[in-house]
């Protein structure tokens, strides 16, 4: 059988004698073709493709259809890895756009609550005219009941008690342009800050070039957040209050009007009353303080109005934001169905691409199986092979065996042959012995020897004893 997918196969292994660790090594790799089985050192191996070159007689190669399937795999592969990273890149826009959106969001909530700090200053700076309309009421009144009353007195203690009321009136005057003073400034600075805020946002929006795109729970939280800086701006209800101040101001202003025409005529009757030089300066002094305090509420009116259109522009500032935010949102929800209509499109052929790539698996696995089981029938004749070699060992093993028996057998035969022939030995020994004593004994009763003589033959006698006795201990070991 051939090669196939740049690897040997154990097809191409020639049938031979498997050691126990190469039938190990086979059942342990289920998977065949990354193995090779070298008959020098009798091992099953991985095989690299770069060692399959090197390897003389097995040169790999690939089908044409292999080749068509795997380049057909690739192309789907790389065509949906480049959809995949055309989506990461746009979700990393998406969270990119979401997160300054969300910023500026912020910062808009930031500019909406300073808007009541705004009323309440414009609410404290009309208490204060209030009181300032209620003591110059108050200044009139006591004027007209010293006029009333002025038949009584005389010119000198009329023009003190008008001194007084102007001294009062001025001391209030300057206690009030001081507070208004005051206010101005620290509006003045909230105004310039709220503008500057306001500039910031515009140079912000106009820098943003790309379009937003978001999902869909994205988009409804941005919407609930728009419905609440709508809720919590009233824009009709701030231009309303805007123009009942105007309204009010220009009441002031009619009323201002009357007040200076009742000062004149105040004034004329004074001139009547009084000598016309002190008249003439009191007069001056007294349109002097009138004059004073109609510039300042000039200023302060024109202050109001200032103020009356910077709140107009942050208004329409925060309509158009709003607005902006509103085609920002049609934007992001187009793109998103968009994005959806991508995403089914990818899943689409996603879900095709999976159905090729596991019927080739499948395909792949068939012709596995195939190889499995034509492996499986060469494990199985290996196996039979082995068995019967080792069988085969088992029998000349036995039959060393037998031969060793045999050789014991012998050897013990022996042993107690030679056990036999040396108690034989040692009987005849003491027989021996016990005749060559007899003898002896006998030998030097006849014959006419001295006790040294005897005493010789005894020791010779006793000396081949304990030779025997040797000779016998050896036999009984041997026999043993």
């Amino acid at each position: 059988m051939a090669a196939t997918n740049n690897y040997i196969t154990l097809e191409e292994i020639p049938i031979v004698s498997l050691s126990p660790e190469v039938r190990r090594h086979l059942i342990l790799y289920h998977r065949y073709n990354d193995l090779f089985y070298d008959k020098k050192t009798r091992k099953v191996t991985r095989l690299r493709q770069t060692d399959v070159k090197l390897r003389s007689g097995f040169q790999p190669f690939e089908t044409q259809e292999g080749k068509r399937i795997r380049s057909k795999k690739l192309s789907k592969e790389a065509e949906l890895t480049e959809q995949i990273d055309d989506l990461a890149e746009q979700i990393n826009g998406l969270l990119d756009d979401d997160k300054s959106l969300r910023n500026q969001l912020v910062e808009m909530q930031d500019l909406v609550s300073n808007v009541p700090q705004l009323k309440s200053s414009l609410q404290t700076l009309n208490m204060e005219y209030q009181e300032v309309k209620a003591e110059n009421d108050q200044m009139i009144k006591i004027v007209n009941e010293v006029l009333e009353t002025s038949g009584n007195l005389s010119s000198s203690e009329l023009m003190q008690e008008l001194r007084d009321i102007i001294k009062s009136c001025k001391e209030n005057m300057n206690s009030q342009a001081v507070k208004n003073d005051d206010l101005l400034v620290q509006l003045r600075g909230e105004v310039d800050a709220y503008r500057q805020s306001g500039r910031e946002k515009d140079l912000k929006l106009d820098t943003l070039s790309r379009e937003l795109q978001e999902s869909k729970e994205n988009l409804n939280a941005m919407k609930q957040v728009l419905l609440e800086a709508k809720q919590s701006v009233d824009c009709e209800e701030i231009q309303r209050k805007l123009n009942d101040k105007e309204a009010e101001v220009d009441h002031i202003r009619e009323e201002l009007e009357s007040l200076n025409s009742q000062n004149e005529s105040l004034m004329s009757k004074l001139s009547q009353r009084m000598p016309s030089a002190d008249c003439s300066m009191y007069v001056e002094q007294i349109s002097s303080l009138q004059q004073e305090f109609v510039d300042r509420l000039d200023e302060q009116v024109v202050l109001n109005k200032e103020m009356n259109e910077a709140q107009r522009e942050e208004i329409r500032a925060i309509q158009l934001l709003l607005d902006m935010m509103k085609e920002e949102n049609e934007t992001l929800l187009n793109a998103n169905k968009n994005l959806k209509s991508k995403l089914k499109d990818c899943e689409e052929s996603t879900n095709e691409i999976e159905i090729d790539i596991l019927k080739l698996e499948n395909s792949k696995l068939q012709v596995e199986n195939d190889k499995l089981q034509n492996k499986l029938h060469l494990c199985r004749y290996e196996e039979q092979q082995e068995i019967t070699e080792y069988e085969d060992e088992l029998y000349h093993e036995l039959e060393e065996k037998v031969k060793e028996k045999d050789k014991i057998y012998k050897v013990k035969y022996t042993n107690e042959q030679l056990a036999k022939l040396s108690r034989d030995l040692i009987d005849q020994n003491d027989e021996l012995l016990r005749r060559l004593q007899f003898y002896a004994e006998h030998l030097c009763d006849l014959c006419d020897v001295d006790d040294t003589q005897k005493q010789e033959m005894v020791d010779d006698i006793f000396l081949l004893k304990s030779y025997g006795d040797n000779a016998k201990n050896v036999f009984e070991t041997i026999a043993m």
